[in-house]
């Protein structure tokens, strides 16, 4: 659901365009339950938070690990009355099999990786297109997203991450690359696109001005189908720069070939 979209349900099921937290929406696309949320991401200083209508259960996030590790030190996903063990850490992990959220696994008193984040559907996902062995790599005190076939940590990020963090994950793991989820940004016509010949300027309204503060590589998926692979940000009064698109397909099936090299935890 987009932001015009959520504006619509707004006016629909409120009767006014101003949204308010005593009232009840509906989602025009899927007819479900929704809620009034605050969204910081992209308002400037001084500024008041959007408000925004999100969904109760079926879109909302969770925190996971999707593998253990067995007592046979086999990667295994969550099912009831499974027994695993964190590859990080090596503490005992609870499987979450309930009805709502995806099957996963979940430490029993908190998280050994202090940058776990609750993940989406869309990271989820993404994170499926490669082998299980190159999903949530312990790497020192982390755990990395994607390791690609050429041994490059892929972070897969849906929410905003301040300065210091992206700089702090890109200390951390050295070679990397980012992909960050620009859908609604795109869908909404907030990020633009203006094809040349041989590249692609983009403009973004609203935009997530810290994803500027990468000093790796940054990938963009615009809607599932593209990818932006920025090439220069411009920090100007308009947020832009330029880069190349290339199909989400053949990435995908990039990250799910085998290994071209051997890669130890740190």
């Amino acid at each position: 659901m987009n932001r015009r979209q959520r504006r619509t349900a707004a006016r629909t099921a409120g009767g006014r365009a101003a949204l308010s937290y005593a009232d009840q929406y509906t989602c025009p696309d899927c007819a479900s339950d929704t809620e009034l949320r605050r969204d910081d991401d992209g308002v400037s200083p001084g500024r008041a938070p959007r408000r925004h209508v999100s969904h109760l259960s079926a879109h909302t996030w969770w925190c996971v690990m999707l593998y253990a590790l067995d007592t046979l030190d086999r990667l295994v996903t969550a099912t009831p009355g499974a027994v695993g063990r964190c590859r990080g850490c090596g503490a005992a992990l609870t499987p979450k099999c309930g009805p709502l959220v995806a099957h996963h696994w979940a430490h029993r008193s908190g998280d050994c990786d202090r940058w776990a984040e609750p993940d989406s559907a869309w990271h989820l996902a993404w994170q499926a297109c490669a082998p299980a062995d190159r999903t949530e790599v312990p790497i020192g005190n982390h755990r990395a997203d994607i390791i690609t076939p050429d041994g490059r940590v892929v972070e897969v990020q849906h929410s905003h991450l301040p300065v210091a963090d992206i700089a702090a994950r890109e200390a951390h793991y050295g070679r990397m690359a980012w992909l960050w989820d620009a859908r609604e940004a795109y869908e909404a016509e907030r990020l633009t696109l203006n094809p040349r010949a041989t590249w692609t300027g983009f403009r973004w309204k609203h935009p997530r001005k810290s994803i500027a503060s990468c000093r790796r590589p940054v990938f963009l998926d615009l809607d599932g189908v593209r990818l932006l692979r920025v090439r220069k940000f411009h920090q100007s009064e308009r947020f832009a720069g330029w880069g190349t698109v290339a199909s989400a397909d053949d990435f995908r099936r990039w990250l799910g070939q085998p290994s071209t090299v051997e890669r130890t935890a740190a």
